[in-house]
């Protein structure tokens, strides 16, 4: 089957789990990840790149690395595509 070129396209995108003491504390926030989309669709390499506390941040690459995407396709074929960035919000409901 020959694929359709196009560009990735999130497809599934998991809620982070909010840290205990973030949410003990009523502390909000945000962190900016980057990771590389797979040939198959998947997420390798997540790192963080930003956020407004460390609280956030394994919370946010945990749910990152269960991020799916449709991969970029060049040519009838999957590639991988690096530096892909995502901002993960971190809020209470009301």
């Amino acid at each position: 089957m020959r694929m359709i070129d196009g560009d990735l396209i999130p497809v599934a995108k998991v809620l982070p789990n909010y840290p205990a003491s973030a949410l003990r504390s009523g502390l909000e926030g945000y962190v900016i990840v980057e990771f590389t989309v797979t040939r198959t669709g998947t997420v390798a390499d997540v790192g963080v790149v930003e956020s407004s506390d460390r609280v956030f941040e394994r919370a946010a690459v945990e749910a990152a690395s269960k991020f799916r995407c449709r991969p970029r396709v060049i040519h009838g074929e999957a590639v991988e595509v690096h530096g892909v960035r995502n901002k993960v919000t971190f809020e209470l409901d009301e």
